[in-house]
């Protein structure tokens, strides 16, 4: 910018905190790459020193021979010396594998230059001495020196002492696979991977692999691979034919098999060796310059002739920076999304856009069919070497392969087959056997019918402490780090899913042979890891399940996944992935960075990948701690509803190494439990004549509330039907009437009176009457089976029927002359208007007030009691949050059996509002549009089925702009149904999906409006006043996110009438004491990321049909 400032290059690295402070990272000069890993030596050395033995200590990356990059680690002791093991023991617990120092060199001093700095360059090279390490022990026998040589090698680490376990020097499984492909070529033994698990140290090891040879317990060693003719048509491998035939399914018009890397190249680039080096590799590799074809129902390899790859470069240099990152962002998708054609050569496509003259990007795209993970290593590698030779004029120094791709896909054809292959199969069909299960997350989009894979990404990065906690548990539970995250996932897998049978699907490098571990091609397989979660067991019991599961795995991995499909024959489903919609995988393949002589080399990354799977978890180990990219398909989930599952994977992982021994149901997802939910009552905007319904007006009975109101409104209209039109007044004179008839031929005592009326006026007032002359009420319908009647007149004990003329003979003939017959219709109702003086019974706020009955899983139905106070609680609730007013209407459709109409009717009753009962049966549902307008209807209230009924009976065009409130219950709310309410009615409406059964009537209330987005599911929303919805497992145990909704209330249903054993069952004590219970629903339900509650189906064989709740049994 000018002046007479400058700037002055420290060579130390920083980063910006979040509040604007600088952190110092470390040193420039210290900081270097191995294996592709950026390490800060610092970070070593710190650690290092946290050691009470070692005073001082310092790292440093060596090369004393050619490509033998490693780093060795210097310390000074203190009063005693330190034992190495101790230290990379320590070490292991706090820094990733690749960060492990290949050797330690215990010093008396360091060397230091004049000025007292540590002199690096006089650091002397390392002499392994064994004797460094008081508990290292030297190979003994020729077999264990061989043994040493194999772990050494392939873990880059030397010597390796007898008793060091091949774990904690750093292997995994994919380590381990490539020593037993060496054992194989040492021993000519054939061992399975878990033999590593269980024999870890070289001691074991050899004492293990003696004993076989000794006992000729060996696997049959494969054959070796040989070249075959290229004359004979050449079978694809079955990994190969499985792409092939999900790209014809898509009429090869996907990508989503296209690996894309974005290469940023800083430096003097020669393009024509660049060109020439990609031609080479595609040259040596024939892999790569292979088709497909089919001949009739077979597909076969057709190797092209070696060709000359097309190396475009795009000229950029005229854009402006932000023109050039935009152009370089869109070529990339571009190309990431464009198709092979899989019928034509090469499977590569490469192109160079050029910045400037010192910047350059490779776009390079290989197809799946022809690559692989590492493949990639592999080619990066061999693109730094022949890049480097061109360059310098030189021709490529790589040795011809021994065998290609193709010799391998012909030996797998060969060699999978008669013993090996049923071997393969029966063990798989065991471990897949029975009905497999569908992993059903919660989604916040709809399945498509095809499975597409529009791709997100979420990050998570676990802290340095955790992760090695995370190894540390591993260790100490003799398993890998893998296993260990693999354990925990499926914790939360099956927490979203509540399922305990648990199938995720994982990749295997299946280079188990050494002449593999060079070829480019399509090797990895799919490995389906079937882990059971029941019976509540501990984290550590899990893990001992996880290890048997994946060793398991591991033993039978040969087994093609395209060939297990086509065993197993599941049901096919378009829509998902066969078998497992799960990807985990801990990314440990080789890493190859691309080194080219006068450039630097960075990755870029561009976009949103493609989701193959619905999940896939990427797990990689940084300097900084375990690294967790989640690739999910975003047709199906939220980006909200991923940072959620991340953040829930997290604390259940700081969960388990806390407490290991901690049971499954122990273990939470939330670190709140503390429930912040909205405020109900104030969803929807007080209107004239609205009162609110206070607490300590439950304290009373129901006919006191309704008196309170025909003294307020008199006049009001209290009901109205096409055969009657009532005020408060003539209303409470009709039910003062038939209580004065029930006292008169009941007497004063608590009794049961049935009621079999038609939905109409009278019935109302035969319940007013009934429950001041405080009794209990329980309606029948006279359009039920006579047994039906007939039992629940004789179960509830009832002592009278009250009735009218048009039922007076079913009275009669279900009464048996054993019970009382009231006949409302020889009442005098002339003169209604009249004021007969009469002065009902006390009814406390505890007394019965009703007995409904509902479908019974024994095959009959069981009556729900409940009382005064807990309907006024259930009023209270329905009439604040909808702010009910005197000047309302509302609908009553709901047969009076139902606890739908005890809010419509109460609703109405208990607030000055008027009731507009109407009779579905006989009227039918094409005059309801246009009696909803005539009548200014302002709530209305149904079953979704009758709604979606009503919609249909509309024109497109057509409003419904007087009514302000819609609630829908008794059936799942489809997202459809909020169209339609969008469609047809006022901007100032609100639907209101509630969620509530006979038990305990509303309980969840989701307030919606014409701006909500639904998009999957309609969730049921959120608790009312005064009560918690619990969510329980399996074993009646409270879980957090998914589960049988249970109500945590004082005003629940008191039981089932008569059925103690049954009332124990569904409700039962609150386990924190006072007078609140819960009961148990049998509906199951999920938390969504905002809290509300999703309703997923029942737990057992009831279902609810037309708001009818139908024991299947």
């Amino acid at each position: 910018v000018g002046g007479n400032q400058r700037i002055y290059r420290t060579g130390d690295l920083g980063r910006l905190r979040p509040d604007g402070s600088l952190e110092f990272v470390g040193r420039k000069d210290f900081q270097v790459k191995l294996r592709g890993y950026r390490i800060e030596l610092g970070e070593i050395e710190a650690a290092l020193a946290q050691h009470s033995q070692v005073k001082e200590a310092v790292v440093i990356a060596r090369e004393d021979s050619p490509g033998d990059k490693r780093l060795v680690a210097y310390v000074v002791a203190t009063a005693s010396q330190p034992v190495i093991s101790q230290l990379r023991s320590l070490l292991k617990t706090q820094l990733p594998d690749y960060m492990m120092p290949a050797a330690f060199v215990v010093l008396e001093s360091l060397p230091l230059t004049p000025n007292g700095k540590v002199n690096r360059r006089a650091l002397p090279a390392p002499e392994l001495d064994p004797t460094a390490s008081a508990s290292f022990v030297a190979p003994q026998t020729p077999s264990q020196e061989l043994l040493a040589d194999i772990y050494g090698s392939v873990l880059g680490i030397k010597p390796v002492g007898i008793h060091d376990n091949f774990f904690e020097l750093g292997g995994h499984s994919l380590l381990a696979t490539q020593v037993i492909s060496r054992l194989r070529e040492t021993f000519s033994v054939e061992i399975p991977l878990r033999s590593i698990f269980e024999a870890p140290t070289v001691a074991q090891l050899t004492e293990h692999i003696n004993r076989i040879r000794n006992t000729q317990e060996q696997i049959p060693i494969a054959p070796a691979i040989t070249v075959v003719s290229r004359q004979q048509q050449l079978p694809l491998s079955f990994a190969q034919q499985r792409l092939w035939f999900l790209h014809q399914l898509f009429e090869g018009d996907s990508s989503a098999y296209n690996m894309l890397a974005v290469l940023e190249l800083t430096g003097q680039l020669d393009i024509d060796a660049l060109s020439g080096a990609l031609t080479e590799i595609i040259n040596r590799h024939q892999v790569l310059r292979t088709r497909f074809e089919s001949v009739g129902t077979m597909q076969f390899q057709v190797i092209e002739p070696e060709c000359q790859l097309s190396l475009p470069v795009i000229d950029l240099r005229e854009l402006s920076q932000p023109q050039q990152s935009q152009q370089v962002q869109q070529l990339a998708e571009a190309e990431g999304k464009q198709p092979f054609d899989l019928e034509q050569t090469p499977l590569v496509r490469a192109s160079v856009l050029q910045l400037s003259e010192q910047k350059h990007i490779l776009l390079l795209n290989v197809h799946h069919i022809a690559f692989d993970g590492w493949s990639r290593g592999i080619f990066l590698k061999e693109l730094s070497v022949i890049y480097t030779a061109l360059s310098s004029g030189q021709p490529s120094p790589l040795a011809e392969l021994p065998i290609q791709y193709a010799d391998y896909a012909a030996w797998q054809r060969q060699w999978l087959q008669g013993e090996v292959l049923e071997t393969q199969v029966n063990y798989w069909k065991q471990q897949l056997s029975g009905e497999l299960p569908v992993l059903e997350l919660p989604l916040d989009y709809p399945r498509p019918p095809v499975q597409r894979y529009t791709g997100g990404k979420k990050f998570l990065k676990l802290s340095q402490k955790l992760t090695s906690s995370l190894k540390q548990l591993s260790q100490l539970e003799g398993v890998t780090l893998y296993m260990t995250l693999l354990a925990a996932f499926k914790v939360l897998l099956s927490r979203y899913s509540g399922h305990s049978d648990i199938i995720v699907g994982t990749p295997i490098a299946n280079r188990h042979r050494t002449e593999l571990e060079g070829l480019i091609g399509f090797f990895v397989n799919t490995l389906v890891l079937r882990t059971d979660l029941g019976g509540n067991p501990s984290f550590e019991e899990l893990l001992g399940r996880v290890r048997e599961v994946t060793l398991g795995a591991y033993g039978h991995q040969e087994m093609p996944f395209e060939k297990l499909v086509e065993e197993l024959q599941p049901q096919r489903d378009l829509s998902r992935n066969p078998i497992f919609q799960v990807w985990f995988d801990m990314v440990n393949v080789p890493r190859n960075p691309l080194e080219l002589p006068g450039l630097t080399v960075e990755n870029r990354l561009f976009s949103d990948p493609q989701s193959k799977f619905d999940l896939t978890v990427y797990v990689r180990e940084t300097n900084q701690g375990i690294q967790l990219i989640l690739v999910y398909n975003a047709e199906l989930f939220s980006s909200l509803r991923m940072e959620q599952l991340l953040e829930h994977y997290q604390y259940l992982l700081e969960q388990i190494v806390t407490n290991p021994q901690q049971k499954l149901s122990g273990l939470t997802l939330f670190r709140e439990q503390q429930k912040h939910y909205p405020d109900l009552i104030e969803q929807i905007a007080p209107r004239e004549g609205f009162r609110e319904f206070t607490k300590p007006e439950i304290e009373q009975s129901i006919p006191h509330r309704f008196s309170e109101q025909v003294r307020q409104y008199p006049q009001n209209i209290a009901i109205k039907t096409k055969k009657y039109q009532w005020t408060y007044s003539q209303l409470e004179r009709v039910a003062n009437q038939v209580a004065e008839i029930v006292l008169n031929q009941c007497g004063n005592h608590e009794q049961r009176i049935a009621l079999l009326l038609e939905h109409d006026a009278p019935a109302i007032a035969a319940i007013l009457g009934v429950l001041k002359a405080g009794k209990t009420y329980v309606a029948v319908d006279p359009s039920y089976p006579k047994e039906r009647l007939g039992y629940i007149l004789a179960d509830s004990r009832a002592t009278a029927v009250v009735t009218n003329n048009q039922n007076l003979s079913l009275a009669v003939e279900l009464s048996q002359q054993e019970i009382t017959v009231i006949n409302i219709d020889e009442i005098d109702h002339k003169d209604v208007g009249g004021s007969e003086e009469h002065s009902p019974p006390e009814i406390a706020p505890d007394q019965l007030a009703y007995i409904l009955y509902t479908s019974g899983s024994t095959g009959v139905p069981k009556g729900v009691i409940q009382n005064h106070r807990n309907v006024l609680h259930y009023i209270r609730n329905y009439t604040n949050n909808l702010k009910i007013a005197n000047g309302d209407k509302l609908t009553l459709f709901s047969s009076l059996c139902f606890d739908a109409a005890i809010v419509d009717m109460f609703g109405a009753l208990l607030n000055g509002a008027t009731l507009y009962p109407f009779d579905l049966k006989s009227e039918g549902l094409a005059p309801v549009p246009e009696y909803l307008t005539q009548e200014g209807i302002t709530i209305y209230h149904s079953t979704p089925t009758v709604y979606r009924h009503l919609m249909s009976h509309l024109s497109p065009e057509e409003k419904l702009p007087q009514i302000r409130v819609i609630v829908l219950g008794g059936e799942e709310v489809k997202p459809q149904d909020v169209a339609q309410y969008q469609k047809h009615f006022g901007i100032d409406c609100t639907l209101v999906n509630g969620l509530g059964s006979t038990e305990a009537t509303f309980t969840l209330q989701n307030f919606i409006n014409g701006q909500t987005e639904v998009v999957n599911t309609v969730p049921v929303g959120y608790p009312l006043c005064e009560t918690e919805i619990l969510l329980l497992d399996h074993n009646g145990q409270l879980t957090d996110f998914y589960g049988e909704i249970g109500i945590r209330s004082a005003h629940i249903a008191l039981g089932y009438w008569g059925k103690p054993q049954l009332t124990e069952k569904a409700f039962c004590a609150d386990p924190v004491g006072g007078n609140q219970r819960i009961y148990r629903t049998g509906d199951l339900g999920r938390l969504r990321p905002d809290g509300s509650l999703e309703f997923v189906g029942r737990k057992d064989f009831q279902v609810k049909l037309r708001g009818y709740r139908i024991e299947l049994g």
